[in-house]
């Protein structure tokens, strides 16, 4: 369908009005996104750095104790000193 050549003035009026509000809110909104993608980069960056040496940590520890379980599995899982044996 294609528009009406013949707009009534109030129509035209109240149209541009909606349009422009729609304009405004569109802008306000890509601000918002902007200025919430800068700070979660901010945070995220931050949190970034508080957590990589404590994950290179945990790394560290969780090799070295399947490494302990693996190099004493007789002592750990042999136990002749088991009563149902």
């Amino acid at each position: 369908m294609k528009p009406s050549k013949h707009i009534p003035q109030g129509l035209r009026k109240e149209l541009d009005r909606l349009f422009a509000s729609l304009i405004q809110f569109d802008e306000k909104i890509a601000e918002i996104n902007h200025k919430y993608e800068e700070e979660t980069k901010t945070i995220t960056e931050y949190y970034s750095g508080v957590l990589a040496p404590i994950e290179v940590e945990h790394k560290v520890h969780s090799k070295a104790l399947n490494e302990l379980i693996k190099a004493r599995t007789n002592e750990l899982f042999d136990n002749p000193r088991r009563p149902w044996r």
